[in-house]
């Protein structure tokens, strides 16, 4: 059916322009065309290009020859031997791909091995524009994470600076990847665009045939928790000399923890976010040694990309009663804090249980996992006056000269513990008076039907027992005297 279409475009191209279409032959050739021409199923012969990657799971291949790089459409092809640096033929049509032009081939013939060209030096930045697609590029960065995505591909997360970058394989060999993690490496790959159902670019990975494509330049730590510990008030903090890009050693006290997502340290007068996959069980109070990547958050900083050891244990941090107006001032942000306010609404999901509270004229949420509701917490009831106990996050901010200060914030409850009812609502409140009246009105309105119905149906009966007294009664239906007595009075 496609190769009918084709044909009849083909012709179709023919009676309009007297000729055929030219027949592209370069990689660059097919990548240059505008998304209309290529939807036109130019056709296409590359006479000599070399598989760069070619992902059996998704049977998608990207191969370059001297001019450049393309993406070649096997949806509708079967799946072919080919590996990186083969040498192929390939003849099809142009399409328009779901991000820029591609090949959707009608033929592929391996002719042997081909010579892989050398990546082009590019960074994070410039590949964010999108303008390499499909191209044979090398970058450099650290290895922040490695892990195994949902589709099966092993994904080596790399950074340099604020930008971030996913690496993908095939590969399955987890270890050799994992000894890569805080080092500095030089990556040679195919970008690959990420976008929309618009054609819209929204991301950018970069796919490498294995680790025989990435380079070391810097070799990581032997030992991660080796580095000398820091105090939390510390992170990003002007330090002469300290390599950038690579992880750093706090201790702290566990104040909460969202396994496999994020711990809450303090160290008496700061608290910090640790973002982390490890799932290893943690309790208030633990002490532990957290390694990770410092990361900027929206009004304090953090780690991401974390790992952690329990070193000891001590008394769980107390929390500091606040007030909403100190939380705006910002002084806690991931600290263990208590506030107080009146609940205004309460909001659940399948993964949390959102309480809306207003201290005053300062409004904020109040968050707690859904696993951790139980009746008590669900019967709340609006107006309530509560003690809550969370992690304070600062959720916005605004500009104040050349500062951000906090425009609204929220708590991070860890149990149902952590809500206190002080004052339950007088049960008079406005929408239950205007029930209770509305339901007074009706059963007033009802006994009054009752009693005018009533009165009718014994008005009723009273009238026609004063009609049936009034009318004569007939002779057939009198009274007859007894037998006897009609004739004792005859014999007189």
């Amino acid at each position: 059916m496609a190769f009918r279409s084709s044909a009849a475009l083909l012709a179709w191209q023919v009676l309009s322009y007297g000729q055929a279409p030219a027949v592209l032959t370069s990689a660059h050739a097919v990548h240059s065309l505008t998304v209309e021409h290529a939807r036109q199923q130019r056709p296409v012969h590359l006479r000599s290009a070399t598989a760069l990657v070619y992902l059996s799971r998704w049977n998608a291949l990207f191969l370059a020859d001297q001019t450049g790089g393309v993406f070649v459409d096997l949806t509708r092809f079967p799946k072919i031997a080919v590996h990186t640096g083969s040498l192929l033929e390939v003849e099809g049509v142009t399409g328009p791909g779901d991000f820029a032009p591609v090949i959707v081939p009608r033929k592929i013939r391996l002719l042997g091995e081909g010579r892989l060209p050398r990546g082009r030096p590019s960074s994070l930045e410039h590949l964010s524009t999108g303008v390499e697609d499909g191209q044979w590029v090398e970058i450099e960065g650290t290895v922040r994470s490695v892990d195994t995505g949902n589709d099966g591909l092993l994904t080596v997360v790399t950074a340099a600076g604020w930008s971030r970058l996913e690496v993908l394989t095939e590969s399955t060999r987890r270890a050799e990847f994992a000894s890569l993690i805080d080092a500095k490496v030089a990556i040679t790959g195919v970008t690959g665009p990420v976008f929309n159902q618009r054609r819209q670019m929204i991301g950018v990975n970069l796919y490498t045939p294995g680790r025989a494509f990435i380079r070391v330049i810097e070799p990581a730590p032997k030992d991660p928790f080796a580095v000398p510990a820091r105090p939390l008030g510390d992170i990003l903090k002007y330090i002469p000399g300290e390599p950038p890009d690579h992880r750093i050693r706090i201790r702290g006290i566990v104040a909460a923890q969202s396994q496999g997502a994020e711990l809450f340290l303090m160290d008496g007068t700061r608290g910090v976010s640790v973002r982390t996959t490890q799932t290893t069980s943690l309790r208030p109070g633990d002490v532990v040694d957290a390694v990770g990547f410092p990361a900027i958050g929206e009004y304090a900083h953090g780690l991401q990309d974390a790992i952690f050891r329990r070193v000891g244990t001590v008394a769980p941090p107390a929390p500091q009663s606040i007030t909403a107006k100190q939380a705006l001032a910002g002084a806690h942000n991931a600290h263990l804090v208590r506030i107080r306010g009146h609940l205004v609404s309460v909001q659940g999901t399948n993964q949390e249980f959102a309480l809306r509270v207003a201290s005053g004229d300062i409004l904020f949420s109040a968050i707690l996992p859904v696993e951790a509701v139980d009746k008590r917490v669900a019967g709340l009831r609006a107006g309530s006056l509560l003690e809550l106990t969370g992690i304070y996050l600062v959720q916005s901010t605004r500009a104040a000269r050349h500062f951000r200060v906090p425009n609204d914030f929220q708590l991070l409850m860890r149990s149902a513990q952590d809500i206190e009812v002080l004052q339950r609502p007088s049960w008079w409140t406005v929408e239950n008076t205007l029930y209770s009246l509305g339901v007074t009105i009706l059963i007033v309105l009802a006994a009054l039907s009752w009693v005018f119905a009533l009165r009718r149906r014994v008005s009723r009966q009273t009238r026609v027992s004063r009609f049936n007294s009034k009318k004569p009664i007939p002779s057939s239906k009198r009274p007859r005297q007894p037998t006897a007595q009609r004739a004792s009075f005859l014999r007189t």
